[in-house]
């Protein structure tokens, strides 16, 4: 790997703190310019501190190596990509992915909060959430990349271990939010520090005593698959996947399944979903960015539509099923037309 450089450290930390001053959501480190940061959805350049002396050019592998094992510069090497989590004590946590590209090597950095968002925020309907308050079962939150889906994840965890306590075991690539919770246990596992696939961390998480799953993304068959049975068996399992909607969502995790599984799938899913949040970022009429969330409530009515391969027709059932807890996204955005 690259020899640490002090400097550059110490020039990084500034970097982040600056960005975190300028309300960054996002910080990209270029190989071929200086920084630049998100904020409130659109990126700008990131107002340099003055100690240090505006760059043209960042070693970003360099930048890094603090939070990189040998490991995983084996894999940005083979893979041209990677993903780990940056802690950098008082100047913040972050999610960082690391790439090669024509020009070299980038870095795009995403704030983890230090303090997860009051729970009332999401403003979720009460119906919804005595639905995801049973005793197992499925819950997705599916959005765009950026959408705040990590974020509401962790909250629902959150409010779980504060509300029922129990055993919860976290699979992430990367871990991002760090838990301390006096409710309950947590244990929290990173994809390549701690197991080697999605997979392979929930087949043995079910053999761990769980009662809470969260998993940081559905991505194949195999771990849709085994949280389906989690779900099925007695667990609550709560799961990310990118889908722009809730109707999406049930979509999207379908077609992980090759079609000679996907009846058998359908009906699993069927059974054990509870719920859907489909979120997403909007700029309101005053200028304010705020999520957007649509609801899915798995009723009676919503699993024949999944058994039945009708899912189209979900979209009706949301559009009248206020009083079970759902509203899409049209009704969600609608909502914040006034803030």
């Amino acid at each position: 790997m690259p020899p640490i450089d002090q400097v550059e450290q110490a020039n990084l930390r500034e970097v982040f703190r600056a960005a975190l001053r300028q309300a960054a959501s996002d910080i990209y480190l270029f190989a071929d310019r200086p920084p630049q940061i998100r904020c409130r959805g659109r990126i700008t350049a990131l107002v340099m501190p003055e100690q240090i002396e505006a760059k043209s050019a960042w070693d970003v592998v360099r930048c890094f190596v603090p939070w990189i094992s040998q490991r995983q510069y084996g894999q940005l090497r083979k893979n041209g990509a990677l993903d780990i989590a940056c802690d950098m004590s008082t100047v913040g946590r972050y999610r960082v992915n690391l790439f090669r590209h024509i020009r070299g090597y980038s870095a795009i950095a995403r704030v983890i909060a230090t303090e997860l968002p009051d729970f009332a925020s999401l403003n979720l309907p009460e119906p919804f959430l005595r639905q995801v308050d049973a005793p197992n079962g499925l819950v997705l939150v599916s959005g765009p990349t950026g959408s705040g889906k990590s974020t509401s994840l962790a909250m629902l965890l959150d409010r779980f271990l504060r509300t029922r306590g129990g055993h919860a075991i976290t699979v992430e690539d990367p871990v991002e939010f760090l838990f301390e919770s006096d409710a309950g246990v947590v244990h929290q596992r990173e994809i390549g520090s701690h197991a080697r696939s999605f997979a392979a961390a929930l087949k043995a998480a079910l053999r761990e005593d769980p009662d809470i799953l969260l998993i940081g993304e559905l991505r194949d068959s195999a771990s849709a698959s085994l949280a389906l049975a989690a779900a099925e068996t007695g667990h609550t399992v709560l799961a990310t996947l990118h889908a722009s909607s809730s109707i999406g969502a049930i979509a999207r995790l379908l077609d992980f399944f090759p079609a000679n599984k996907r009846h058998m799938a359908r009906h699993m899913l069927a059974d054990s979903l509870l719920a859907i949040l489909a979120q997403r970022f909007v700029v309101t009429p005053k200028a304010v960015r705020r999520v957007a969330i649509e609801t899915l409530v798995a009723t009676d009515a919503v699993r024949n539509l999944i058994r039945e391969e009708r899912t189209e027709q979900i979209l009706s059932v949301m559009q009248t099923g206020r009083a079970c807890g759902m509203r899409t996204m049209e009704q969600a955005v609608s909502a914040l037309g006034t803030f």
